[in-house]
């Protein structure tokens, strides 16, 4: 610590001023970084309206100021009660959105750039996973929370999506911060921020469990969806989602149901620019407008224009072309305050550093792209206000009752910990010799391994060494090791399990027929693959899979034996290709709904009971391990016992040699059963050499 800074910590201490107010003018500036330096150690009572009175000219000076103040603030900003914790908050308030974005996206995105891991912005975000989140102090959270919602406005991905998921992680045991946030921040000029804001704190809600703070959350999130200016479908979807979370959990709310469900108002007819409006927009034009006019109005060189406006507005193709969408949309961005003073220099340093279109990485869009993604969900929302969708009668019809779920980006119900890339497809290695089978010709015929992996799956323990059954697992072994003719290939083993509900009345007959079969290539009924931008956590009742959520799985007649049989698991694959938050991707098996009634999302890979107690959990959401829905052995035996049903397994594997182009592989059908709470095995695998 410098003379200066001592002084500057001191002064105030005795004489209620600041080092400014006693030193020329002509010595500010240098004595700027010791001032702002020792805001940090200074007593709380030395922190007066002259001190705000400082930041705010050093503020109004230069722009030069700015950053190290930024630095600072963020720093105070987690002391809560601190008389500056709130400082920057009420500043970057005060700014519009178009004027905040033009320092606020420079300064996140290149701090986060910086491979210095100790800045606040990269330390605010890492933190989250480091912190006992069971004793944190609410007013902590409160600031740290909404510290990193700011975090939301970055144009790069990065930023707003780690922020993103530690905002998450910080209020995991506080979810009513959310609710106070949103009493802050909803009315933000930035829809940016606000859509993710709802995102998260809906996503929260769908872990978090607790009825009090939904029921206060969804109450005050209600009124955003009369609101008729902005009308951004994708804010209205978060919206919805977290009133109807609250319905459906028949809670006791402050609005009536179709308060809250379409349609809704919006400003009409739209404005739609004539291609001769643009006509100002020439080569020159679009050389100070970086990337803007290739993204949203080209048709042939524009990802967004090319592919995403049109699959976006496809339901209302009636009403609006693509090429008028992409106008209206282009003519938003400006509206919105896009100026070349403001954000050339950031625009022309993403595509110059990172390329532009899809050849960049995702995470790298321009501050014109997050203005495009405002416009677009804009001009949905007044769209699905008043324009009948409509699909051609070849399409399949759609399952979500939302209007903007396709510009879903993240899925924020899951836990997200940030793990790097490398680990997120990493598959079981190991050294495939059993005993003394060196080699291929006598390893492929030997099925004790495939025995010991099916066994293995019997044997999943967890919670205290309870029982647990699979009710869907896929299990690879890839061997490393190199060994002679292998011809670059390696041994490998891989193993499914699938499982079907069938009336108890049924299983005699249909377990003698099916013993004996093989189902290597046979097929037999599956469960859905759910898609589409669907949250995890939403499954099965969100509106994303339909207006009353998944309905229960039918039965399916077996072409070969005349019995129905239910597939007893579904798939939730949502593919969020834009997230950036490093979070491993995550496909989760399900039990179907009327085996998994009224149990709840965990936000880790399984569904608990009202206790907390864990029933359901698909192991690879915790590790790289087996891929699978397991049940504890007791919870599904009382199922099976109150709906009157019994369960089949069928067990497939394959034994590849490495040089499985000369050597036959060896193929495996099992089938397992389970009836008035016993285990059927089949006497013998079938076995097959092909």
């Amino acid at each position: 610590m410098g003379y200066a800074e001592a002084l500057s910590i001191q002064l105030p201490e005795f004489r209620a001023e600041e080092i400014f107010d006693v030193t020329p003018e002509e010595n500010h500036r240098a004595l700027f970084l010791p001032w702002l330096q020792g805001l940090e150690w200074r007593e709380l009572t030395t922190i007066t309206d002259r001190t705000k009175h400082w930041l705010q000219v050093f503020l109004s000076k230069s722009k030069s100021f700015w950053f190290p103040i930024f630095d600072t603030l963020l720093v105070l900003s987690l002391r809560p009660r601190h008389h500056l914790d709130d400082f920057l908050h009420r500043q970057l308030l005060e700014w519009g959105q178009a004027d905040r974005d033009s320092f606020w996206c420079t300064y996140l995105h290149h701090h986060w750039e910086e491979p210095n891991s100790l800045h606040p912005v990269k330390r605010l975000i890492n933190s989250a996973w480091n912190t006992e989140q069971a004793t944190l102090d609410v007013e902590l959270g409160v600031s740290w929370v909404r510290v990193l919602c700011w975090f939301f406005a970055s144009a790069d991905r990065r930023v707003r999506d780690h922020a993103s998921r530690a905002a998450v992680k910080i209020a995991e045991n506080q979810p009513g911060i959310w609710t106070r946030l949103c009493a802050e921040m909803l009315d933000l000029d930035d829809d940016y921020v606000v859509e993710r804001l709802l995102a998260c704190a809906y996503g929260a809600h769908l872990r978090a469990h607790s009825d009090e703070t939904l029921v206060a959350l969804a109450n005050n999130v209600a009124p955003i969806l009369s609101e008729e200016v902005r009308a951004n479908a994708l804010i209205r979807d978060h919206a919805r989602c977290i009133c109807e979370l609250a319905l459906q959990r028949k809670l006791k709310v402050a609005f009536a149901p179709k308060a809250v469900r379409p349609r809704f108002k919006s400003p009409w007819p739209l404005q739609i620019p004539t291609e001769k409006d643009l006509e100002w927009f020439d080569e020159d034009k679009q050389a100070q407008y970086p990337g803007l006019y290739e993204s949203a109005i080209d048709a042939f060189r524009g990802d967004f224009s090319n592919g995403t406006v049109p699959s976006a507005i496809r339901p209302y193709r009636d009403a609006i072309s693509p090429a008028e969408a992409c106008r209206w949309i282009f003519q938003h961005v400006l509206d919105l305050g896009y100026t070349p003073k403001r954000f050339k220099a950031y625009d022309a340093h993403m595509i110059r550093s990172f390329g532009s279109g899809r050849h960049r990485p995702k995470w790298a869009e321009r501050i014109g792209k997050k203005y495009q993604w405002i416009a677009l969900a804009r001009l949905l929302g007044r769209l699905a206000d008043h324009v009948p969708a409509k699909q051609n009668e070849w399409e399949e019809a759609p399952l979500t009752s939302l209007t903007a779920q396709s510009l879903r980006d993240i899925d924020i119900s899951i836990d997200g910990v940030p793990t790097p890339e490398e680990e997120h497809y990493k598959r079981d290695d190991g050294d495939l010799t059993t005993g003394k089978h060196e080699f291929d010709e006598q390893w492929v015929t030997d099925a004790n391994e495939v025995l010991r992996l099916e066994d293995s799956l019997w044997a999943f323990r967890k919670d205290h060494g309870e029982e647990w059954y699979p009710l869907e697992a896929h299990l690879s072994i890839i061997d490393m090791r190199v060994r002679p003719k292998d011809r670059g290939f390696r041994r490998q083993i891989w193993l499914q399990v699938r499982s079907y509900l069938v009336p108890k009345k049924d299983f005699a007959r249909l377990w003698k027929w099916i013993r004996s079969q093989s189902f290597m290539g046979q097929r037999m009924p599956e469960g859905w693959t759910l898609g589409d931008n669907v949250f995890i956590g939403e499954y099965p009742h969100g509106l994303s899979l339909g207006t009353g959520g998944l309905t229960n799985q039918v039965p399916v007649e077996l072409d070969d034996f005349k019995c129905s049989v239910i597939p007893a698991t579904h798939t939730v694959h949502p593919e969020f290709a834009e997230d950036s938050s490093s979070a491993k991707p995550l496909a989760t098996i399900v039990p179907i709904p009327q085996i998994l009634g009224n149990l709840r999302w965990n936000g880790r890979g399984g569904f608990i009971d009202p206790s907390g107690r864990l029933v359901f959990i698909d192991p690879s959401a915790e590790s790289n391990g087996t891929s699978g829905c397991f049940v504890r052995k007791d919870d599904l035996q009382s199922y099976l016992n109150g709906s009157d049903m019994s369960l089949i397994w069928t067990i497939l594997s394959e034994k590849l040699p490495g040089d499985y182009e000369a050597i036959r592989r060896l193929e495996y059908s099992h089938v397992r059963g389970l009836h008035d709470g016993s285990v059927c095995v089949a006497r013998l695998p079938v076995l097959a050499r092909t």
